[in-house]
């Protein structure tokens, strides 16, 4: 319990960049821009979404115009997803749904770190 309880201490002290985002088309939008390191995506109803990884220029939803299928991002979300100061991550949804993600914020020296799973397949 106290290696829980110091876990989520240092989880609270983080300075943690969190939202929630109603998806309606497959038209894709911003999600977070970097530098970040993304930790989990959820989607409610089960609809699948898809994630781009960009270049941005100013961090805003417009950058997300015309995200093409080669910026596709595959993740497992058991590893942190980076994002650098000059990317953003978009997301666009099977259907119509509601987003929640989780993410912080992340130095220019960002590295990949694996989550602990209690899946035991």
């Amino acid at each position: 319990m106290a290696g829980l309880a110091i876990g989520m201490a240092a989880c609270a002290a983080s300075p943690d960049l969190r939202g929630t985002k109603a998806l309606a088309s497959a038209e894709p939008e911003l999600l977070v821009a970097g530098p970040a390191r993304l930790l989990h995506v959820n989607a409610d109803r089960r609809k699948g979404f898809t994630l781009y990884r960009i270049r941005h220029g100013q961090g805003s939803a417009g950058d997300c115009r015309g995200a093409r299928k080669e910026a596709l991002v595959e993740w497992n979300q058991e590893s942190d997803l980076l994002v650098h100061k000059d990317e953003a991550i978009c997301v666009a949804s099977e259907g119509r749904t509601q987003l929640s993600w989780h993410a912080l914020p992340a130095g220019g020296d960002a590295v990949e770190i694996q989550h602990a799973s209690l899946d035991r397949n």
